[in-house]
């Protein structure tokens, strides 16, 4: 649907538009004189807060419309504001309609009063009209702060002691969060440590990283997954300070985090995928290795921080949506389509921690998978079977 909203018929619907500009639903202010539609595609992913100064320009204008497909069907755009469009050229307008209608179900118009005769004509060709403001889809609302409150530090304890010293050194309130957070952590762990599989182990951290706000609430659900351990004849041993300096960073990989905001931020989801998992401490082939299937059930299990399960969600729509690719083939190609290579993935990898000022778990590149029990060891965790 293509809504028109004239700012001489609703001044105040025109306002409200204004300003409101997410990642699922961007507004794009069209500068005058825009003569061509690749303008608008990338003005769409800044406005979906994505750093687009590598397309700018010829070198990037190869990859503008596959990362603009991969980007705006991935994170699901359903809507996409324009502000002021009849300033645009109108070939360049309508290339630029057709493509987000292929993709997009609301497209506003928030226009001036003067619109020219080929602006017209483009609203009549694409059925555009003015709706009823009753009809016409409601502004996205702005985004205010999280209203969840932040758990207090909690006491750096042995886990046979670690309910006893919160209960002891925390207000109540405080202490019945963590009491519920425990509980949860406890229960999930309780069925998948009963494997006595490592790999479940690292899975339970992710997702228990993934879930945490902060270093304390991770530190909860550890002491849950340890206690979870010891109930299926398992031993995992950590100590906090050194578990939450090792793994704090890649673990906690939170969506206002800087670190993960400038990783993310990318355009190239292949990039940011590959460095994103390799501060987690993925091994390079381990990711090379990945499938469109792979990486859906990937995805699927909870276990990566949002922003990375955002980025396959990406990644994956780029090589379904735009390369019409099967399940099994790689998710990481280059613009010919071939599979990248371990070079480029490790340079990736590598640029992280100049670009990024990521911290890789074990502060090191890798290159070869290792086991889960080694990885469980970078990040300062011992565990033993029964």
């Amino acid at each position: 649907m293509i809504v028109r909203i004239s700012k001489s018929r609703d001044v105040a619907e025109h306002r409200a538009w204004r300003g409101t500009t997410s990642l699922h639903a961007p507004v794009v202010a069209v500068a005058p004189d825009t003569r061509r539609h690749s303008v608008l595609l990338t003005e769409q992913l800044a406005a979906m807060r994505l750093d687009v100064e590598e397309l700018r320009g010829r070198r990037g204008a190869a990859r503008l419309e596959r990362w603009w497909r991969a980007w705006t069907s991935g994170v699901g755009v359903d809507r996409v504001v324009l502000v002021n469009p009849q300033l645009a050229h109108p070939e360049a307008l309508c290339a630029y309609l057709l493509l987000l209608r292929e993709l997009v179900a609301d497209i506003v118009l928030l226009e001036r009063t003067t619109r020219t005769d080929g602006y017209e004509a483009i609203m009549a060709e694409l059925e555009a009209e003015f709706a009823d403001p009753t009809d016409a889809p409601s502004p996205a609302p702005r985004r205010g702060g999280s209203t969840s409150s932040r758990l207090p530090r909690v006491p750096h304890t042995g886990t046979l002691t670690f309910l006893a010293a919160c209960q002891r050194s925390m207000p109540p309130d405080a202490v019945r969060q963590v009491q519920r957070r425990y509980e949860e952590a406890l229960e999930t762990a309780r069925e998948p440590l009963a494997a006595q599989d490592p790999q479940e182990v690292l899975r339970l951290l992710w997702s228990a990283g993934a879930s945490s706000s902060s270093p304390d609430e991770l530190l909860v659900s550890l002491h849950a997954i340890r206690v979870a351990a010891w109930s299926a004849g398992a031993t995992v041993s950590f100590d906090p300070h050194v578990v939450l300096q090792r793994a704090g960073a890649p673990l906690l990989a939170a969506s206002d985090d800087p670190l993960w905001q400038r990783m993310t931020a990318q355009v190239d989801a292949n990039r940011a995928t590959s460095q994103c998992l390799g501060v987690l401490g993925w091994a390079v082939d381990d990711i090379l290795a990945l499938t469109i299937d792979s990486a859906e059930a990937l995805r699927a299990t909870g276990s990566l921080p949002p922003p990375v399960a955002q980025l396959l969600r990406v990644a994956t729509a780029a090589r379904v949506t735009v390369d019409r690719a099967t399940g099994d083939e790689p998710l990481m190609v280059d613009p010919t389509r071939t599979a990248l290579d371990e070079r480029t993935v490790g340079r990736w990898i590598r640029l992280a921690a100049t670009d990024h000022l990521a911290p890789t778990i074990g502060n090191h590149l890798r290159r070869r998978h290792v086991d889960a029990t080694q990885q469980l060891r970078d990040l300062g965790i011992e565990w033993t079977g029964a």
